[in-house]
């Protein structure tokens, strides 16, 4: 197949969109990880939901096949009640490599006001099934150790599930036709699964690095069990500790903690201006210790202006010896200061529960030259944020877009927040979140992904600047070496379509340099598109974010999708 070259491109056609998102997080030893992408897993598909007056909100699901043979996706949604943590599954038969599926909560079986929702993908043609009666998958290989026909947890289930990517798109006030939004939708946001290596890490550590209440901002946090009804702990305690910014961390008291018990398949809600110790105007971070897969998503909302950001929680990984493992470097490919009256706040979360964090955010052109930089000292569990549009001299500039790196003395997760509140009135208002990813490089070559997907991608109507849009930003880490990659758009059925269709985009970024890709720049990609993209890395590493924003809809209706990693470790 030829091969398309483009040299940089960059930032064009971003006055009609802006987009953010982020990488799904790699360990920074990723000898230790199976392939990435194995189940998709979503701690929160709402129906029917409501946020403080909010809503009702409702969820649809995108999930791409990312293997080139056919496989049967199997949407299980949770239930949590008798002794079955997963009803009977949705299954779409048949889908092809590359190929991608959306529905709605309401084809899930979805129970209002929602529930977690776990994909499996099982080989076309294998004589692997679902047996309702016994509440497991039959026809598994009998010499497979990691397969047990009693086991309905999937968790381990080895070669025999296929790699998928998937996405959850939540809109209000109506459910939306296949993840498109119009003007009769208000707010719209969602994210990216987590994948198996995020739930069913060796760890009881869970995190999200921002949750808040302050300047009319509210945040809700559902936590999920993954747990299956044979699994060790079907049913177990977790813990969920605040630490308040400004704050000691670990080293003082918490702001307050709630503990619960929870079953496989269930969602548990909570309002944390209902926990003691948290009052309007806090703002920090929340733990969450359990000894079950879980998952956890913090939905912020200002029901004032009817916007939402959600962020999803990550494992905090620790070694054998039950220290932090070094995730002391995180990328935010996407950061703006007065940018078409976007701004972006960064929340930055020391892991570290018994030692303050010295934390560097540098900032970089598109060009990849380094243009300020701010400092933040962090207590062993403790946040702090900075405003790009606030005080401080930064050297960014108004109109300012490029990416940014936030370096530790130990371990760290941040929330990029990109925020609209002034503009026409057509596209004010508009809010959302995305988390910073990790990467490790290894002398002169980067322990980089082989692949990343985005399994929902969207073109509006160009002429007007309005409808879904996608547009993603790439942002090369290295300080010294190239990255190259190449990216394919594939529509539902799994075909390349154009501009890919005869050969694809060809990246190649030198040390900290940024590419955009934009749906509205290629006039070969007709109005209306929906498919999904890959991103095949053939060198070094690269951070990317992608954004699906409509202007039309009557709110909010900025969403981010994480681009999913995945690692081929054989």
């Amino acid at each position: 197949m030829k091969r398309r070259s483009l040299s940089m491109m960059l930032a064009v056609g971003l006055a009609l969109s802006v987009f953010v998102g982020a990488l799904a997080i790699g360990s920074a030893q990723e000898e230790e990880l199976p392939a990435g992408g194995t189940g998709a897993y979503f701690p929160w598909v709402p129906y029917a939901a409501d946020l403080d007056g909010m809503g009702p909100f409702y969820g649809a699901v995108t999930v791409q096949n990312l293997e080139s043979d056919a496989h049967d996706l199997y949407f299980f949604a949770g239930v949590g009640e008798s002794d079955q943590a997963y009803g009977d599954p949705y299954v779409v038969g048949n889908v092809q490599g590359d190929a991608s599926v959306t529905v709605n909560a309401s084809d899930l079986g979805v129970s209002e006001p929602g529930a977690p929702v776990r994909v499996h993908s099982v080989p076309n043609g294998v004589g692997i099934s679902w047996d309702s009666d016994e509440n497991e998958f039959i026809g598994l290989p009998e010499d497979d150790d990691n397969n047990n026909g009693d086991d309905n947890s999937f968790l381990g289930l080895g070669d025999v599930l296929g790699n998928v990517a998937g996405t959850v798109k939540n809109v209000s006030p109506m459910p939306s036709e296949s993840a498109r939004t119009s003007a009769a939708h208000v707010t719209v946001d969602g994210y990216s699964g987590l994948t198996e290596e995020q739930v069913a890490f060796d760890e009881d550590t869970h995190m999200l690095p921002i949750v808040q209440t302050n300047d009319g901002w509210n945040t809700e946090i559902k936590i999920a069990s993954f747990a299956g009804e044979n699994d060790p702990n079907p049913g177990t305690s977790y813990t969920i500790t605040f630490y308040e910014s400004g704050g000691q961390g670990s080293a003082g008291p918490s702001s307050g903690s709630y503990s619960e018990q929870i079953k496989g398949g269930e969602v548990h809600t909570i309002d944390i201006t209902d926990i003691a110790g948290i009052d309007e105007g806090w703002v920090g971070n929340a733990f969450i210790t359990s000894n079950a897969p879980v998952g956890a998503v913090a939905e912020r909302f200002k029901a004032e202006d009817e916007m939402l950001l959600t962020n999803v929680s990550r494992p905090v990984l620790t070694d054998d010896n039950g220290f932090n493992q070094v995730q002391d470097i995180a990328y935010a490919p996407l950061v703006f200061q007065q940018y078409n009256n976007w701004n972006t706040g960064i929340s930055v979360a020391n892991l570290d529960d018994t030692q303050s964090n010295t934390v560097t955010i540098t900032y970089f052109t598109p060009g990849g030259s380094q243009v300020g930089s701010d400092q933040l000292t962090i207590p062993p569990r403790g946040m702090e944020f900075v405003f790009t549009a606030g005080d401080q001299d930064l050297g960014l500039g108004d109109g300012h877009i490029g990416a940014a790196i936030v370096s530790g003395t130990t371990a760290l997760q941040a929330a990029v927040d990109q925020v609209k509140y002034l503009g026409d009135a057509e596209d004010t208002g508009d809010a959302m979140s995305y988390l910073t990813n990790h990467q490790a490089f290894d002398g002169e070559v980067a322990d980089n992904p082989d692949m990343l997907a985005l399994p929902l991608v969207q073109k509006g109507n160009p002429a007007t600047g309005l409808g879904d849009t996608t547009g993603v930003q790439f942002f090369n880490p290295n300080p010294q070496f190239n990255t190259v990659f190449d990216v394919t758009f594939y529509d539902p059925t799994g075909n390349p379509v154009a501009p890919t269709l005869d050969e694809e985009i060809t990246v190649n970024l030198s040390a900290h340099q940024g590419f955009t890709l934009y749906t509205h720049n290629y006039s070969e990609m007709p109005a209306g598109f929906q498919g999904s993209l890959i991103v095949d890395v053939h060198e070094g590493n690269v951070s990317a974010v992608s954004n699906n924003v409509n202007y039309e809809t009557g709110a909010d209706g900025a969403v981010v999708f994480n681009l999913i990693e995945v690692f081929d470790n054989d």
